[in-house]
């Protein structure tokens, strides 16, 4: 959840990494939690075990669970890391399924990445993961 201020506040279980408070263990937060960070969202979106975020300069973030790829790179991250595939695009919406993550830029191209096992990211499904984020519509406009 972001506050009108651009602020990240979380609550939940952060096993993965997916609050993005650099904490990962069964730690539980019952009580919303701001995020430190000098990065102010604007739109925030997750998955079953990640966040994805979009930054108010249109950079796209990503922490948590990247055993579908889901995060647009390698590795797994317990706080928020930009998405560096997608440094040079303006980031406008983004959305998360349940281990994959979808995103458009500003010249209405569309990208996802993660699981595809059922063609979820509209992908032939003998592609049942897609690490990095690959374009899937032209353009919308």
């Amino acid at each position: 959840m972001s506050d009108r201020n651009e602020f990240l506040i979380c609550w939940g279980k952060s096993a993965d990494g997916q609050l993005a408070t650099k904490i990962c263990d069964d730690l539980q937060f019952v009580a919303p939690q701001l995020v430190e960070s000098p990065i102010k969202q604007k739109k925030i979106v997750c998955g079953e075990k990640h966040t994805a975020t979009i930054s108010i300069d249109g950079s796209a973030y990503s922490s948590g669970n990247n055993d579908f790829g889901q995060l647009g790179r390698t590795g797994f991250q317990r706080q928020l890391e930009v998405i560096s595939a997608l440094e040079t695009k303006f980031i406008v919406d983004i959305a998360c399924g349940y281990n994959h993550t979808l995103l458009l830029d500003s010249d209405g191209m569309i990208y996802g990445f993660g699981d595809n096992s059922r063609g979820q990211l509209g992908f032939d499904p003998k592609f049942e993961t897609v690490p990095f984020p690959k374009r899937i519509v032209q353009s919308l406009s």
